[in-house]
């Protein structure tokens, strides 16, 4: 294995570390307070690991977020053919409900705009055919698309996540799908 390749794989595991390290002390206190000392600690990576990588804990939690969407996506994700809308907003769902805690400590920290981001990238990058296929076909349409289902998931995530995740699916596909265009 060459040096690079080695770094590669060393890197990812230590952000790995990160991830795991955060999650863990979000169950405990606010992001906020969250600082890089605690978390190198908890994660067992060094300092200087840490910010060879990222610059604060809120990168760790974008890096998080690009590397491990809302929006789930599997291998016939792209394929029109084995597309499910349905079945794309109930993984979405489920990762979110999975992220409960992540979520709950972004909504107090005022950062509800990086979950939004983190939809409106996936739908306007992933999801463009796809929501191309259900009539979304301007830029509009898809900003409209984006703060649709957004809305939503805010609503659900702010009033505790008390509706199942089969419940949020039917209720958020019928608006997404139904939504006069």
């Amino acid at each position: 294995m060459t040096g690079k390749k080695r770094n590669l794989n060393k890197n990812s595991f230590s952000k790995e570390c990160l991830f795991t390290a955060l999650l863990h002390l979000l169950g405990k206190k606010t992001l906020c307070n969250v600082t890089v000392s605690e978390l190198a600690q908890e994660s067992g990576v060094s300092r200087s690991t840490f910010y060879r990588n990222y610059d604060s804990v809120l990168d760790v939690v974008q890096d998080y977020l690009t590397l491990y969407p809302f929006g789930t996506v599997d291998e016939n994700f792209a394929k029109p053919a084995l597309y499910n809308f349905k079945e794309r907003i109930y993984d979405s769902l489920t990762a979110l409900k999975e992220n409960k805690i992540l979520l709950d400590r972004l909504m107090e920290a005022h950062l509800e705009i990086m979950i939004y981001n983190n939809f409106d990238k996936l739908i306007k990058g992933l999801c463009r055919e796809r929501a191309y296929d259900l009539g979304y076909r301007s830029e509009y349409e898809l900003t409209a698309f984006s703060g649709m289902y957004f809305a939503i998931c805010y609503k659900w995530i702010s009033e505790g996540m008390k509706e199942s995740v089969e419940e949020m699916t039917a209720i958020s596909y019928d608006v997404l799908n139904n939504f006069p265009r």
